[in-house]
C-alpha cells in the first residue's frame, strides 16, 4: 500500500490537468511523485494541485511544489495550488519559520 495517493484528471482537450495529492508528502516520495507529474507536464497548459488529507509534509515536498511553480511560470503555464494542511503540520512548519504560501 502506498503512503500517498496521486490522481490525475484531464480536461477533454488534455490541456488542463488537475492533480490530487493526499497522504504522506515527504522526501521519501517526492521523486516518485515528481516523475509521475512530469508525464503529464508537456501536454498541459494549466495545472491545478489539490492537496488534502495530508498525514506528512516536509520542506523537501514544499520545495518540489515551488519548483513546479517556477517551471510553469518559465513555460507560460498556469498553475494553481489548493493546499489544506492539518493544524499540527501548519504549526510545525511555522515554528520552523515556514509559512506555506505558493499562489
Amino acid at each position: 500500500m502506498s503512503k500517498y495517493d496521486l490522481k490525475f484528471e484531464e480536461s477533454n482537450s488534455n490541456e488542463e490537468i488537475t492533480i490530487s495529492l493526499t497522504g504522506e508528502l515527504t522526501i521519501d516520495h517526492a521523486h516518485e511523485i515528481e516523475e509521475q507529474i512530469m508525464k503529464y507536464y508537456s501536454r498541459a497548459k494549466s495545472m491545478e494541485f489539490n492537496i488534502t488529507n495530508v498525514r506528512g509534509f516536509d520542506l523537501s515536498f514544499y520545495q518540489l511544489l515551488i519548483s513546479f511553480k517556477k517551471t510553469c511560470m518559465k513555460d507560460n503555464k498556469k498553475i494553481i495550488f489548493h493546499i489544506s494542511l492539518p493544524e499540527e503540520i501548519q504549526k510545525l512548519l511555522e515554528n520552523s519559520g515556514v509559512k506555506i504560501n505558493i499562489n
